[in-house]
Order: C-alpha cells, then structure tokens, then sequence
C-alpha cells in the first residue's frame, strides 16, 4: 500500500517516510488446542458506547534510543495482544434491521500497521506544542479505513523510535484502551498478557431502563466544557470538540508534588506521590470546580 513522503516546512521531523503498510490479524495459541473463534460474532455497543464520538482517537509515545525491540517483535506482541481483545481486530458494522444499531463484528479483520522511517533527528521540542508535523506520527484519521486501530512506528536518525496509535472512540473510551495498551507492550516484551479486561457482553451492562427515567443533570455536567468555550448552539451535543492543550513547568509540578505530599501526610516529607497522580488529581479538582459541583463530593478517576 504505497503512500507518500509527509514533509513540513519549518517543522520537526523534517520528512517520514511510509516504509510498508500492513494488516496484523489476531495470533493464537496453537497449543491450546480446538478450532478458532468463530469470525461472525457481533457485539452490541453499550447506551454509553453509543453516545461518545463517531471518530478515531489519536495518540503518539516516544521511545528514546536505544530501543532493543524490533519492528518484528512488536508486531508479533499487537498479533497476540488482539487473539485477547478482539474487538480491536473487528469492524464496525450497522444492524439494517434494527434502526441502524451500530455492532463489532468480530471478524478478526485485523489492526492496520505502518512502518516509516526518517533521515532526520527527532526533536523533543516538536511535542511540547501543537504541530502539523505530528500529524506525520500516525495514521490519518480523515479519511481512515475500516480498521479499528490503526499503528505506526516511524523510526529517526538519531534513533528514537515513535508509536502512534489511532483506535476508534465508539469501540472503548482511554481505559480500556490502556489495558489494550498494556496487554501489547506485555505481549512484545514476551509476558503473559494476563486476564484480558475484555467485555463482549457490553450492551446487557447497561440496559435502558422502560420507561425512560432521567435522575440527573447529565447534560449539564458532561457538556458544561464546551460552553466555557463560547459554544452557543442550542444543542451541544452538535459542537465540535474543542483540544487545548497546556504546558506545566517543572516548577510548578514540584511545587504541586510538595503540597500535595504535605498534605496527604501532614508534613510527612516521606510520603510522595508521582507526578502523574499529583497533575491528575489537579486536573480532576479544578475541572470539578469548573463545572459548579459540590467540592465536598467524592470523587475519583478510574
């Protein structure tokens, strides 16, 4: 499947390279014994699942040199890892008969995987802000194909190696396709994957209640973001999604670990907390206070 160079002026990476393109199917274990999975199972979306955007969502690890893996073995790591999550190898299909209900044929259709390369070292600064040149990182999203993830691994000069990863928002939301994620990278480095967080049974999770009931301000919680950016159509559910992204110096951070270190531990300098945990649970404080909830509530981020 040949595509062409990416190259963007003034950026970095300065130009990638589509080296082949690709299609990964499910690997499994021949020493288990019995025929395959059968390739014409649907599972139904969930109320949930429904609701979310109709898109792919995108994201870009880098892999500082040197990285030891091979191309081979982190493909062989995706074939196993999706023999536990089929749904990523799957399409997504409509049920004609029944009003169009959207389903995961799990067909083992298989994940889309490009290799590309670049003679150019990668620079560090071209995460830090918005960039077209990391569109150059993974597959397109407009126009994508059938698959539902969709993998490229481009590969720099300098040796770095980038992996970016688009899956399709309507089969899972970002926890579950961490788990994915986890299942893959413990797959390529030869680990048991585990007990796969995988459930086909979606839809029976949450069944709509007959007759409908609304309990809750859903639609002033869930969409309130979008109105503090000046959205004024009536019905937000037709907004376009708006990214923003922020950059939070080291200074900052560590003075958020310090605080929330104290705080914890009531100036026990001993206990600590990541960077990650501290920056979340700002992020989730202050998204809360920006939503108008009770500040007393208990909340958590799963």
């Amino acid at each position: 499947m040949p595509v062409p160079e990416q190259t963007f002026p003034g950026s970095t990476p300065s130009r990638v390279r589509v080296v082949s393109s690709t299609l990964v199917k499910p690997l499994y274990d021949a020493g288990a014994g019995g025929p395959p999975p059968a390739t014409d199972l649907r599972v139904r979306l969930s109320q949930f699942d429904k609701i979310t955007y109709d898109t792919h969502i995108a994201v870009i690890y880098g892999f500082s040199p040197p990285v030891a893996v091979s191309t081979a073995d982190i493909a062989f790591g995706l074939a196993r890892a999706l023999a536990h999550y089929r749904d990523w190898a799957g399409r997504l299909a409509f049920d004609v008969d029944v009003e169009d209900e959207p389903f995961v044929l799990l067909n083992d259709g298989g994940a889309r995987f490009v290799e590309a390369s670049s003679d150019a070292a990668f620079d560090r600064a071209a995460l830090t802000k918005p960039s077209p040149a990391l569109l150059a990182l993974h597959p397109p999203i407009h126009p994508v194909g059938p698959e539902l993830v969709q993998v490229q691994l481009t590969r720099f000069a300098c040796g770095t190696l980038t992996v970016g990863f688009t899956a399709h928002h309507l089969v899972a939301d970002g926890h579950a396709a961490s788990n994915f994620l986890v299942a893959w990278g413990r797959a390529t480095r030869g680990l048991p994957i585990g007990h796969p967080q995988v459930i086909y049974n979606r839809a029976a999770l949450f069944p709509p209640r007959r007759p409908p009931r609304v309990e809750f301000e859903h639609r002033g919680a869930e969409f309130a973001a979008r109105k503090m950016f000046g959205a004024s159509k009536e019905d937000p559910r037709k907004d376009c999604v708006v990214v923003h992204r922020t950059h939070f110096g080291k200074q900052f951070l560590a003075g958020l670990k310090a605080k929330a270190s104290a705080t914890a531990s009531g100036g026990d300098s001993r206990r600590r907390f990541t960077t990650f945990e501290c920056l979340v649970a700002h992020l989730w404080r202050v998204t809360t206070r920006a939503r108008g909830l009770d500040p007393r509530t208990t909340t958590e981020v799963i």
